[in-house]
């Protein structure tokens, strides 16, 4: 540990896998320094790990799959956090004796987004400990971008995710070679061996799916490691059902009989004549996309969203809204100390002063980007919560106030209208106006009931219609919401989702939508979703489509840039932890409890054993509740 790098690999190592709370990733209880040494505490599994179980014949289909799902599922929930594995092979694979899967060390894991909690979390993240041009992972089991030191992402361990599986089921690596250049030149260059060649009567749904994760090319592979996990949950329960069907094997000619039973089989020739004609017309319709028939045979995979962190606020300080500049190069935030602008590419930053007159304790919400590029509009709560409507200038002009008991939300397109919403009193958000970039001419667009309010109103990219999310205050409706367009002239409005809860929204080009959700009953996590809205009618064209999968973290404050190729949001999240401590014999003091649950996500105690030897509690660890 003297070597400065190694001991950042040690750090590094153990932050990747503690941020990382899942059944099938081991449990890192702490990390901490003695006497000069560095050490993680992690959980004891007792068990064997996958390479001893593999042996040299493999595994049954039947039991490949049963932990290949549990792999699959870990790997999930770690690129869902931002972290690559980037050494997945059999011996950082454990199983217990009850069958249950642990992924170990995650000693080589790169972040790819800058996600830290903390300051410290923030400089291993700044100054990572691979870079590109630097081979890491154990040769064969390594993807062809990683052996040629080239960036990798979760794609990278889906490739190394079919060579263990491969091996899970022939005993045999899907890439060796009698050197470690020879292996390495055999994943860039060469295929492995047919699995059905190897293993009799393997159902030829498990090859295609070990292929399609071997594909040299990234972008032919499976891209999310949640699309390869239902593919094989569905091979599990067929599997399980009976209903997964094997095939026999093929060798060099004919079909060969199985228990004296002859098997159908065409002639050498015609097998040629119907292969080659089968590769003609796939040619032709690749070619013609005959009325977008190849699109639909052969849908292109949506591009994988890179996440960027980019304000590094602990929780004593937090980010209390952000927005997107028109051309994506700017972040306008603002936190405790004010309204703070970056700039994206380079990271350099600069805090707007706050207005004369303004509270020391005011709090600024940076709403949107006039169109110039050069103003902000901003909602100033000064005591009492009470809001005020401000303008902002990013030219270090003075802020000038509009309009008091009102919060500023969009900017018109073409910059001559500002959407706010009434601020005080019985009257609180629920009602919709406009008015002129000077606070003139304000209109009312919306009354809602009682029970309802606005929040978040945005203009549509052609201005034609705003958007807006109501959201219902009455008791136990908290998290009744929906997302409705209406016209300038107000008139009748159009629900474009109610179900489930739309969290935060913005506009993108092209008339669509995207747009957060809750997935309840874990109410901590969100993903991003889209849906294309008619420019007049303002209906839904059809459903909404999911854009995003992650996992342990609300979606708050979307902002797009106008071309709709950035977004920002905030990311926020909830942490409850179960205590244990005893009482006195007389019940009056209790000691000082101790932790009794170790992770990043939402616990609380459900109920003791009879014996108090187990504890029973609630967690939302896997992404959804449930009791533990």
């Amino acid at each position: 540990m003297a070597d400065p790098n190694r001991k950042r690999r040690f750090i590094q190592e153990a932050r990747a896998a503690s941020a990382l709370n899942h059944p099938n990733i081991i449990t890192i209880y702490d990390i901490d320094e003695a006497e000069g040494v560095h050490y993680i505490a992690m959980e004891y599994v007792p068990g064997k790990t996958l390479e001893r179980l593999i042996a040299r014949h493999g595994l049954r289909v039947k039991e490949a799959l049963k932990y290949a799902v549990q792999m699959a599922t870990a790997l999930d929930k770690a690129h869902s956090a931002g972290i690559v594995h980037r050494d997945l092979k059999p011996t950082n694979v454990m199983v217990t004796d009850d069958g249950l899967v642990k992924v170990l060390d995650f000693g080589l894991a790169k972040l790819t987004e800058a996600a830290p909690t903390s300051d410290a979390e923030t400089a291993v993240t700044r100054e990572p400990v691979t870079e590109e041009g630097t081979i890491v992972g154990t040769v064969g089991y390594m993807s062809p971008e990683q052996a040629e030191g080239k960036p990798v992402d979760a794609r990278s361990d889906i490739f190394s995710f079919g060579s263990v599986l491969y091996e899970m089921l022939t005993g045999q690596r899907a890439f060796q070679g009698e050197t470690k250049v020879s292996t390495i030149a055999a994943i860039l260059r060469e295929e492995p061996k047919s699995l059905r060649q190897v293993v009799e009567g393997l159902p030829r749904e498990v090859e295609r799916i070990v292929k399609r994760c071997l594909r040299k090319d990234p972008a032919h592979r499976f891209q999310h490691m949640d699309d390869l996990k239902v593919a094989l949950e569905e091979l599990k329960e067929e599997s399980d059902s009976g209903e997964l069907a094997g095939t026999p094997t093929v060798g060099a000619g004919l079909a060969r009989p199985r228990e004296g039973r002859a098997l159908p089989y065409m002639t050498a020739r015609w097998a040629l004549v119907v292969g080659g004609a089968l590769t003609v017309l796939a040619n032709v319709l690749l070619a013609l996309n005959v009325g977008g028939l190849r699109d639909r045979l052969f849908p292109k995979p949506p591009p994988e969203l890179k996440q960027r962190r980019l304000t590094t606020n602990s929780s004593e300080k937090p980010v209390f809204s952000g927005v997107i500049s028109p051309h994506g190069k700017h972040l306008a935030y603002s936190d405790s100390a004010g309204i703070h602008l970056k700039l994206i590419e380079t990271g350099e930053e600069r805090l707007l002063p706050k207005p004369s007159g303004a509270a020391s304790d005011a709090a600024w919400h940076v709403r949107d980007w006039f169109p110039d590029g050069t103003r902000l509009l901003a909602t100033l709560f000064e005591a009492g919560d009470r809001p005020s409507v401000w303008v902002v200038s990013v030219l270090a002009e003075s802020a000038r106030r509009l309009r008091d008991d009102a919060e500023g939300w969009s900017v018109s397109p073409d910059g001559s209208h500002i959407a706010y919403t009434s601020g005080t009193g019985q009257n609180y958000q629920r009602e919709i106006w406009v008015m002129s970039p000077q606070g003139e001419s304000p209109k009312r667009v919306l009354g809602l009931d009682e029970s309802d309010r606005a929040v978040s109103v945005q203009w549509s990219p052609d201005g034609r219609r705003m958007a807006y999310l109501k959201q219902h205050v009455a008791p136990l409706r908290y998290y009744e919401r929906s997302i409705e367009t209406r016209t300038l002239e107000g008139g009748e409005g159009t629900v474009v989702v109610a179900e489930p809860v739309p969290w935060s929204f913005c506009w993108i080009p092209q008339g669509y939508i995207l747009y957060s959700r809750l997935e309840l009953p874990a109410a901590s996590d969100s993903n991003l979703w889209k849906i294309p809205v008619g420019s007049r009618t303002g209906e839904p064209e059809r459903g909404p489509t999911r854009v995003t999968n992650w996992a342990g973290f609300r979606i708050e404050g979307l902002t797009a840039s106008a071309d709709g190729k950035r977004v920002t949001f905030a990311k926020t999240s909830e942490q409850a932890q179960v205590y244990v401590g005893e009482l006195e014999a007389a019940g009056t003091r209790m000691e000082p409890p101790q932790r009794f649950t170790f992770d990043e996500s939402t616990d609380f105690p459900w109920a003791w054993a009879k014996d108090s030897k187990f504890l029973m509690f609630f967690s939302d660890r896997s992404g959804s509740g449930g009791v533990y």
